[in-house]
């Protein structure tokens, strides 16, 4: 339970540049696991067709 916690509270990267920012959005990746993407990356992430969560 605490890992679950943890995972929650925890700062979010940047799937792509690796950055931690305030504003992320949630995409799909491939596989079908979610992925965050910061405001910098969310046209590259549209370019390569990552659905949206």
């Amino acid at each position: 339970m605490l890992k679950q916690i943890r995972q929650l509270f925890r700062t979010k990267s940047c799937h792509f540049c690796k950055k931690t920012t305030g504003t992320m959005q949630q995409y799909k990746d491939t596989s079908g696991k979610t992925v965050f993407v910061c405001h910098l990356c969310v046209p590259y992430a549209e370019r390569r067709g990552l659905p949206k969560n």
